[in-house]
């Protein structure tokens, strides 16, 4: 997923003037930046835009925190989660020392709204993070933080679908009615809502198109919808012609300050 100001698209280069870029449903309110990522410190080895990709957890002693722009240029480079090119001043970041390896590590993420729990150097927390780069199909992948109790901080997914999406035990996501439905002459696609179904409610909820879910009175997380567009049918004019798109956060509302 390269872009995430629309919906995306990605043609070979033969496909490009017979397929326009394709436009937003009107009239749709604009979704939330949602954004993760996870570097060492010192820069990967070998990028994680390669053809395995990258799957990791990593448990250890939280060294800093900060919010705004984050080190080690972890949005900078290719192999994160969510907005391409995000804006980072609302991101809230940690180093971490793993247990295991003793290696350095920042991860981050971006939200509206975050309550990301009270997060002080010297304690704990571990995180997964994986990514696979999708070339002529949609980049997939999540960050999941949580804290030394293994209660949720924060957890951000990317995928081109709904069946591609991370879950997590708090909140399960799933399709949800199309907002609308567009057609050109690569193919047809559409934008989604969701439904979701909090761990702690016995109803699912609708969450709309480019909205937030969730409040300290009903719920123990928010849930963010940052956009969902995917294709319905593909001509073959178009062989690489794609539109798949989706972008979730969930975030804890313990209510508390990620702060130094």
């Amino acid at each position: 997923m390269f872009a995430k100001q629309a919906p995306l698209l990605v043609l070979a280069a033969l496909t490009l003037s017979a397929c326009p870029a394709i436009t937003p449903c009107p009239d749709g309110p604009a979704p939330p930046t949602l954004a993760a990522c996870a570097v060492p410190v010192g820069g990967w080895d070998q990028s994680p835009q390669n053809s395995e990709g990258i799957d990791i957890t990593i448990s250890g002693a939280v060294n800093s925190v900060g919010t705004g722009a984050v080190p080690e240029g972890c949005f900078d480079t290719g192999g994160h989660v969510g907005a391409f090119t995000p804006d980072q001043t609302t991101a809230l970041w940690a180093t971490v020392t793993d247990d295991v390896s003793g290696e350095d590590w920042v991860v981050a993420f971006i939200a509206p709204d975050h309550a990301a729990g009270d997060l002080m150097p010297a304690d704990s927390l571990s995180f997964q993070y994986a990514y696979r780069f999708g070339g002529f199909g949609p980049d997939v992948g999540h960050l999941t933080i949580r804290d030394a109790a293994d209660a949720l901080v924060a957890h951000v997914a990317a995928a081109g679908s709904v069946e591609q999406l991370a879950q997590i035990d708090e909140v399960s996501v799933a399709e949800g009615p199309a907002r609308c439905s567009e057609t050109d002459s690569c193919g047809s696609w559409s934008e989604y809502h969701l439904d979701i179904l909090p761990a702690d409610l016995s109803e699912s909820q609708v969450l709309d198109y480019g909205l937030s879910w969730g409040n300290e009175a009903s719920s123990d997380i928010t849930v963010h919808h940052g956009g969902y567009a995917r294709d319905t049918n593909q001509s073959t004019n178009c062989a690489d012609w794609f539109v798949g798109d989706l972008d979730v956060a969930v975030i804890s509302n313990r209510g508390l300050v990620w702060a130094n």
